[in-house]
């Protein structure tokens, strides 16, 4: 009986956080890092500056005090 070596089936294993039931956990926990920034950096604005996007200091401190994984 012979016995061979796969080399590419070696090359195409995954990392477990890239198979396919982790893709969305990731997308997900990505994006709420990415509205956690968005939110931080809302709240650094000027009133001047809000302003100029039409929004209030009482509408970005409604928006910041919502947790990260709220859309």
């Amino acid at each position: 009986m012979r016995r061979f070596i796969s080399i590419a089936g070696s090359a195409t294993k995954r990392a477990p956080w890239a198979l396919p039931g982790c893709r969305g956990l990731v997308r997900r926990f990505a994006h709420a890092c990415e509205r956690y920034r968005q939110r931080r950096h809302l709240a650094e604005l000027d009133a001047d500056q809000l302003a100029d996007i039409g929004l209030t200091r009482r509408d970005v401190d409604r928006e910041c005090a919502r947790p990260f994984w709220e859309v």
